[in-house]
């Protein structure tokens, strides 16, 4: 499966359909074998734990292409062998290098497996510093594009629930423009997309055209928040890189929302881009409020 993959990444023509048969095949690996075999080659990679957990946590700041699955894997360009990305890969899933594309399957970025490596090393402190964003992760989305789709929104809401996965999360229920629900109440700020996973977790969307507003969407991201919902994404349609990177950077280095994900959508070039990855809410944690609200959202969707 994983040289299919590669093989559309490096074409730029994967298709929902294959990425839907991949995420068929993750579910039914063993996640115990994985780990012992990455176990089983520890002390080649030893001495790369560093830059292991940088690759895991999605912090690769390189100029080489950067993507990832539905499903969670990880594909990343490298210069062939004697690069130190590629060597990397080989150690961590042997045969899985391919012409200079490095495929890693989202069993081995699980985090119960990387959390059960015997790795001698202490992870890197959270950097509470200014945020700079990272190398955006690129998600090949060929036939995203629908000649029916009234936007970049139902667009990406159509591939969403063709695929069931998004950021190696699957989706159990996807609702498009929800504003109520049954023994939740009504949103003060309504998702555009609300997505429930089948592990139980809550997913909102919030979708600004930044072609037709000055306004970015943080304010009813952090509103999204506050509603309990467990991870919040920002969405825009694709304009250039340099006006997302900086996008990402700001909500990095706004405390009040740098829980917030940020994604762009380019429905012509067929491809999604998250350019920042959501964190789980803080909100949940710091606040009995907000934390009841996500408790009752959660045991709604999962009685509907």
């Amino acid at each position: 499966m994983y040289v299919e993959i590669v093989e559309c990444v490096r074409e730029r023509n994967c298709t929902a359909e294959l990425y839907r048969r991949e995420l068929e095949e993750v579910k039914r690996l063993d996640r115990k074998r994985a780990l012992a075999d990455l176990v089983a080659s520890i002390n080649s990679i030893r001495g790369r734990a560093e830059t292991f957990y940088h690759i895991v946590r999605r912090e690769l700041y390189t100029k080489l292409g950067v993507f990832t699955t539905p499903a969670g894997s990880l594909i990343i360009e490298c210069g062939g062998k004697g690069d130190r990305y590629c060597d990397l890969c080989s150690a961590l899933v042997p045969a899985s290098l391919r012409g200079g594309m490095c495929y890693i399957p989202s069993t081995i970025l699980n985090e119960d497996v990387f959390l059960g490596l015997p790795l001698d090393y202490e992870p890197p402190q959270k950097h509470f510093g200014e945020f700079i964003a990272p190398a955006p992760m690129n998600i090949v989305a060929y036939d995203i594009d629908s000649y029916e789709a009234a936007d970049a929104l139902e667009a990406l809401a159509s591939w969403m629930s063709r695929v069931s996965a998004f950021e190696g999360m699957e989706i159990g229920r996807l609702e498009v423009g929800v504003k109520y629900v049954h023994g939740y109440g009504y949103f003060s700020e309504p998702p555009d997309l609300l997505i429930y996973t089948l592990d139980g977790t809550t997913v909102g969307i919030v979708y600004v055209d930044v072609r037709e507003t000055v306004h970015m969407g943080f304010s009813r991201g952090k509103r999204l928040l506050m509603e309990g919902v467990e991870q919040v994404y920002v969405v825009h349609p694709y304009v250039d890189r340099r006006f997302h990177s900086d996008v990402a950077s700001r909500i990095g280095n706004r405390w009040d929302i740098s829980d917030l994900g940020y994604v762009t959508v380019d429905v012509s070039g067929g491809r999604i881009t998250v350019h920042k990855q959501a964190y789980q809410n803080r909100y949940v944690r710091s606040s009995d409020a907000v934390r009841r609200k996500s408790a009752v959202l959660k045991e709604s969707l999962r009685k509907a």
